[in-house]
């Protein structure tokens, strides 16, 4: 890889320095904050069970349509904004990189599903993606994807962080 974009959370710079140290080129680590996980909010580390009891309403919106404007639990990032910014941000670190070039992010499960599902176009299926834990998305950009623009093509893998399993979102 000509680069490596982490996530500052722990886990994910780990994994970052282990990757790199299975390089030859042994590229630069850059840390971004924007990689880090979505903010859910006040149910930040409430098991599902827990959340249906105390923001019954609030849980039923996030099922059915996750990419609605507003912040469905209170303190929570807005899902549609969060991918139009982490979309920008990958547009430029793109821009940054000479054609054919490649570079890896290491990131979390629920961002890297905001950063595929909006360049597929599909945030309201946000639900129906999977990421499996360190789970690998291959990305190949060229100057037709919506969410770049005009580089010719690029290939970005995205790895997927730890996830918290099935009983915490």
């Amino acid at each position: 890889y000509a680069g490596i974009y982490s996530s500052p959370l722990k886990r994910a710079c780990l994994t970052a320095k282990i990757i790199k140290q299975r390089q030859k080129n042994q590229p630069a680590i850059y840390t971004e904050g924007w990689l880090k996980e979505l903010d859910h909010g006040d149910i930040g580390a409430m098991k599902v069970s827990e959340i249906k009891k105390k923001y019954p309403k609030e849980w039923e919106t996030w099922l059915k349509s996750p990419a609605k404007t507003s912040p469905h639990f209170p303190g929570g990032q807005i899902l549609t904004q969060e991918s139009e910014m982490a979309c920008k941000r990958l547009n430029f670190l793109v821009s940054l990189w000479e054609d054919e070039s490649k570079i890896l992010i290491v990131s979390h499960g629920a961002k890297i599903k905001i950063i595929v599902m909006k360049i597929l176009n599909c945030l309201p299926s946000f639900h129906n993606l999977v990421i499996k834990n360190c789970g690998v998305v291959t990305l190949r950009f060229s100057e037709k994807m919506p969410c770049v623009g005009k580089p010719p093509i690029y290939d970005i893998k995205v790895l997927a962080g730890e996830n918290l399993g099935d009983d915490i979102i």
